[in-house]
């Protein structure tokens, strides 16, 4: 059986970004998160929908740089604040 949720280092492994730019997706609505005591976990329902539709609906031309790819070079860039 497939889990139903998965941790913020689970998902960063399995988007294959880093864990700042999970809790920026978050952040940014992107991803569905909860809290269990001190444990952040993720549904696999909106990890799933982002890696199948990307940060947004419409499709992505694939003739000019990929949208997704633009938006996670600006999630990496931008500086962390915990």
């Amino acid at each position: 059986m497939e889990p139903l949720v998965l941790s913020i280092k689970e998902t960063a492994k399995a988007l294959g970004i880093g864990r700042s730019s999970v809790y920026a997706l978050i952040k940014s609505g992107s991803l569905y998160a909860f809290k269990i005591g001190n444990r952040t976990l993720l549904t696999t329902e909106s990890i799933r929908r982002l890696a199948q539709s990307g940060p947004t609906s419409r499709p992505v031309d694939s003739g000019s740089e990929s949208e997704f790819r633009r938006i996670f070079e600006t999630l990496r860039r931008t500086p962390n604040s915990k």
